[in-house]
């Protein structure tokens, strides 16, 4: 089975595949958007990933509180969700992951490889969502 992690934000989407049979996970792909609220071309691209991939479930991360609590975000990332499970099969499992620290863990492990601050924008968010997928299979 193949599983796709989503690290949704405001102006990205990282993105990552966990590979069960292999026990493997990857990051994928960053999506830039240049408007917060425009997702049409975002959504296709990750509709084709889905399909490239054969993708049986997707965990999305949850932008909750330092406390647990319900972030802002955590409202816009089931928006886009929902968007989401409009484009994909019905037989793709859609699940939400807690998401608190990804970034600023994935900020260090991009930080200790070394790279320049400009490069570093293309992987944050697909390491993001590998860490996302770390934790949901470590469950």
């Amino acid at each position: 089975m193949k599983i796709l992690g989503i690290d949704y934000g405001d102006m990205s989407i990282g993105l990552a595949i966990f590979d069960t049979q292999i026990d493997f996970i990857y990051p994928v792909k960053t999506i830039f958007r240049k408007r917060k609220n425009v997702l049409r071309k975002s959504l296709v691209e990750i509709e084709k990933i889905i399909n490239e991939n054969n993708i049986e479930k997707i965990v999305i991360g949850l932008p909750l509180n330092a406390d647990g609590s319900e972030s802002k975000r955590v409202c816009e990332t089931k928006e886009f969700c929902e968007k989401l499970k409009n484009r994909i099969s019905e037989n793709i499992i859609v699940l939400f992951e807690d998401e608190r620290w990804t970034t600023l863990d994935a900020k260090e492990i991009i930080a200790y490889k070394g790279l320049k601050k400009e490069e570093q924008k293309k992987y944050i968010d697909q390491i993001a969502a590998s860490l996302i997928l770390e934790n949901y299979k470590n469950k």
